[in-house]
């Protein structure tokens, strides 16, 4: 006797866990960009605390300097994780927009209303492993924003309470 097969409903419970997952990469995003705000704020207010050009020696210019170019390569990784597919990225998957809105309206339409059931399902197949693709890269980008985060932070704090 054969085992009944999945059908397109384990595809489509992938799909559902990755947008979800998809989704809590950007909150988390969002997150990480409020606190790098906040570092933001406080290296600015610890510069202008400091005074003139005779405060802002060596030593001081380098915890600045550092903790700016901490923020700024947690800003870059931040972007690649809002942003995870570039200008360049040419990606077959009828489930994506950019692939839908380049073709005409009426070749999708007529797509659409060929496709068989089998070709249904490779479609969402192809899709969940692209959201997938699309997903290990938003987390992989977010870690470096977060690591990047971190080490902000401690430089802010080192900056904040040398005297």
């Amino acid at each position: 006797m054969d085992k009944p097969k999945a059908g397109a409903d384990f595809p489509r419970q992938v799909l559902l866990v990755l947008l979800d997952q998809v989704k809590q990469a950007d909150t988390k995003a969002l997150g990480t960009f409020g606190a790098l705000a906040i570092l933001m704020g406080a290296l600015a207010t610890r510069i202008t605390s400091l005074g003139g050009t005779d405060a802002l020696n060596t030593p001081w210019l380098l915890i600045l300097g550092s903790g700016a170019v901490l923020i700024l390569l947690a800003l870059k990784s931040l972007i690649s994780v809002v942003y995870p597919r570039d200008a360049k990225t040419t990606v077959k998957d009828m489930l994506y927009f950019k692939s839908i809105s380049n073709i005409p309206q009426a070749d999708f339409i007529n797509w659409g209303k060929e496709l068989t059931t089998e070709d249904a399902l490779e479609e969402l197949y192809r899709s969940a492993h692209n959201l997938a693709k699309i997903a290990e890269s938003k987390y992989a980008a977010l870690r470096k924003a977060m690591i990047a985060t971190g080490f902000a932070l401690a430089v802010t704090i080192v900056a904040l309470v040398l005297s």
